[in-house]
């Protein structure tokens, strides 16, 4: 029979492994994103979808073991104190570490926008009119006709 403290146990650790396994993925990211290498990014963003939802389940399956008690206070209840700890380090590495992907996500951005601002024509992009002549100056001045 699976005891609620076995189901704690195996709840905590499967939240860690999902962490672990987000890490793994985060880190790849960031070379990625390093590199330039933007399909990789891409294809990593969609690998994180299936931890990401792993955890979420867990977490909500954990709420639902606690009830309306702390999940601290059945944590310490089920002498499973440390994988907590555990969980809630590895939790704060992996945003650490999407903070800097975030960072690094940024500064291409800028990048991107810089160089797309330089491609876009401004208001008055046109550098020849319709006559031929450039449509900077104030006026032209017709020196003789046939």
């Amino acid at each position: 029979m699976i005891t609620p403290t076995d189901k704690l146990k195996s709840n905590l650790a499967a939240q860690l492994a999902a962490i672990a396994e987000l890490e793994r993925l985060v880190t790849t990211e960031q070379s990625a994103l390093r590199a330039r290498d933007w399909s990789k990014v891409e294809s990593l963003a969609n690998e994180k979808q299936g931890p990401v939802t792993r955890l979420q389940n867990l977490y909500r399956d954990l709420l639902v073991q606690a009830g309306r008690h702390a999940i601290g206070d059945i944590v310490g209840a089920n002498g499973v104190w440390q994988s907590w700890t555990d969980l809630l380090d590895a939790a704060a590495r992996l945003q650490r570490a999407n903070r800097e992907s975030m960072a690094l996500l940024e500064a291409h951005k800028g990048k991107a926008e810089s160089a797309l601002g330089l491609l876009r024509p401004s208001a008055d992009a046109r550098l020849y009119g319709r006559n031929g002549r450039t449509g900077l100056s104030a006026g032209t001045q017709r020196l003789a006709s046939a």
